[in-house]
């Protein structure tokens, strides 16, 4: 008798703090979800994702080192000369002009890279032509002379192109250097991929916490201010709830399921 008793007052405690716990937790969901929204609308609106993706391509591909070879590369994974043009609707009234480029970087990060992947998969075909990307995803910077890989691959473009005959040990080695180029061009988007896309989901994060945190504090606000005893309590819950808004609807499934298991 003594244990049941014992069991049923740990399962009130418990069933206690879950429903303590879940109500503040219905809260921080609701803060997640509108907090989310109006990141997302953010977003949207003035084309964050956008000039983030842009900006991570200009700084991997740093016109001082590789002159031309990002612009090279958005002609080739565009399909076209890269020209002004105009974007109608609401977004265009607020934003103005916009390149062609947009429609690749106005994408997640996986969908740019494969874009990009088709583009390089050209320039590493096609060495002679597009020379300033070639260098790139050799590391060629400017001023510095093809060697190794880079130049049996190259010079053997090249000569085929210009249809010169090239002997099968040639061909041979030339293929071999294209191979071995080729996974150290996988590599380098592989960690361009990753890059950017722990920055952004690192960017979002620190945003929901910025703007959860801000809405709890209204939330939580004590009517007498600073003044008031529940001051600290508020801006302790308002930084908590900020940090755990994104997550607290997995809470909030996981409480509800106690309580319905209790009942």
């Amino acid at each position: 008798m003594a244990t049941s008793t014992s069991t049923e007052a740990a399962a009130d405690i418990i069933q206690n703090f879950a429903n303590s716990v879940l109500d503040y937790a219905l809260v921080f969901a609701a803060v997640g979800t509108i907090t989310m929204a109006l990141i997302e609308l953010f977003k949207s609106v003035f084309d964050v994702r956008l000039k983030y993706n842009r900006d991570q391509l200009e700084k991997w591909m740093p016109d001082n080192l590789y002159p031309g070879a990002r612009m090279e590369v958005l002609n080739l994974a565009t399909g076209a000369m890269l020209t002004p043009t105009s974007r109608r609707g609401f977004k265009g009234f607020l934003i103005g002009e916009i390149e062609a480029s947009d429609v690749i970087f106005d994408q997640p990060a996986e969908k740019v890279l494969g874009q990009l992947q088709a583009a390089v998969n050209v320039a590493m075909d096609f060495p002679q032509l597009y020379t300033s990307v070639y260098r790139f995803l050799t590391n060629l910077p400017v001023g510095q002379e093809p060697q190794g890989d880079s130049k049996v691959w190259l010079d053997f473009a090249r000569d085929v192109a210009s249809g010169q005959k090239v002997d099968e040990d040639r061909a041979r080695a030339a293929t071999q250097a294209r191979a071995r180029l080729g996974n150290l061009v996988a590599r380098k988007l592989d960690a361009f991929q990753n890059r950017t896309q722990y920055l952004w989901a690192e960017l979002n994060q620190r945003a929901a916490f910025v703007v959860g945190t801000i809405f709890l504090i209204f939330v939580f606000w004590p009517k007498e201010g600073f003044l008031s005893p529940d001051f600290l309590r508020a801006m302790i819950l308002a930084l908590f709830g900020g940090l755990v808004a994104p997550f607290a609807k997995d809470v909030v499934s996981a409480l509800s399921g106690l309580t319905v298991k209790r009942k």
